[in-house]
């Protein structure tokens, strides 16, 4: 007896589980779970694009901040070319990340190019 107890009750398991499958609302659910996943994959995406340019900005900022210390060290400048070296780093973004990559022994004439 106990035989047939276990097939009604696997029968009874089969038959809650295909009305669950049926049910518009599990679909709408899984629907609804499936976009909210989807959204969470945009989101992160948009949050490192975020961190990228936050840590890049961050970068920028500490860059300009040396600017003028660097331009202090290199001799051949007077102050008057300094000061409008420091002008133009501020302006031009792309020459402050060229002028920190720039080897020591070519940052003069690289300057001096730049003040043409």
């Amino acid at each position: 007896m106990s035989g047939t107890n276990t097939l009604s009750t696997q029968a009874v398991k089969k038959d809650k589980k295909r009305a669950r499958n049926e049910d518009p609302f599990v679909d709408i659910l899984n629907d609804s779970v499936n976009k909210f996943g989807n959204m969470q994959v945009v989101a992160n995406d948009n949050i490192r694009r975020l961190d990228y340019y936050f840590k890049f900005e961050t970068d920028s900022a500490a860059r300009k901040m040396k600017v003028f210390g660097e331009l202090k060290r290199i001799h051949g400048l007077t102050n008057d070319e300094r000061v409008k070296l420091g002008q133009l780093f501020i302006q031009n973004q792309t020459n402050t990340d060229y002028f920190f990559t720039v080897d020591d022994e070519f940052k003069l004439v690289f300057l001096m190019q730049l003040l043409r």
